[in-house]
C-alpha cells in the first residue's frame, strides 16, 4: 500500500516487508514470554535486540568506506532475526492441562473481556485525540494524524490478533 502511494522507493518494498514480518514475529514471541511469565527471557531478548542491531551496524560501518541504507537494513535483519531465534528457543511448549468446558469458557470470557476492554479504551483514546487535534491544530493536521493511525492499525492487526489467539 505504501508503495502504491509512492511513500516507499520500489527497491525497498521487499526489505520493509521482511523487516515488518520479523518485527511482528519478534513482538508476538515477546508477548508469549510475558504471558508465560518468563520475565528474565523477555528482558534478555529486549536488551539483546537493540544491542545486536547496534553492534552489527557499527561493524558494518567500520568495515566499508561507503555507507548506504543497505548497511542498516542488513543490521536490522540480524538485529531482529537473532533475538527472534533465541525467543523461539526459550519458548518451550506449554503443558496442556485437562479442563472442563466451564473452565475453558470462563477463561475465554475473562481474557476476551479484558481484551475487548483494552480495545475500547484504545478506541476512546483515539477519538479523544481526534477531538483535541481538530480543536488545537485544525482539520489538515487531523487528516494527517488520521492517516497515520489507519496505517498503524493496519500494521498492528496481524500481531494483535496472533498474540490474542496465542495468549
Amino acid at each position: 500500500i505504501l508503495n502504491l502511494f509512492g511513500l516507499i522507493k520500489p527497491g525497498f518494498v521487499l526489505p520493509i516487508l521482511i523487516l515488518s514480518l520479523l518485527v511482528s514475529f519478534f513482538a508476538n514471541m515477546q508477548s508469549l514470554l510475558l504471558a508465560r511469565q518468563n520475565f528474565s527471557a523477555f528482558n534478555l531478548t529486549s536488551v539483546l535486540q537493540p544491542l545486536t542491531l547496534l553492534v552489527v551496524f557499527y561493524f558494518s560501518i567500520k568495515r566499508d568506506s561507503i555507507h548506504t541504507i543497505d548497511d542498516f537494513i542488513d543490521a536490522a535483519y540480524i538485529g531482529y532475526a537473532l533475538p527472534l531465534a533465541l525467543t523461539l528457543f526459550l519458548l518451550k511448549p506449554a503443558p496442556i492441562a485437562d479442563a472442563t468446558w466451564k473452565e475453558v469458557a470462563k477463561k475465554f470470557i475473562h481474557h476476551g473481556g479484558w481484551s475487548q476492554l483494552a480495545n475500547l479504551a484504545q478506541l476512546l483514546n483515539y477519538r479523544f485525540s481526534y477531538y483535541l487535534i481538530e480543536k488545537m491544530q485544525g482539520v489538515t493536521s487531523l487528516g494527517i494524524f488520521s492517516t497515520g493511525i489507519s496505517v498503524s492499525e493496519s500494521v498492528w492487526v496481524f500481531s494483535k490478533s496472533l498474540s490474542t489467539v496465542k495468549y
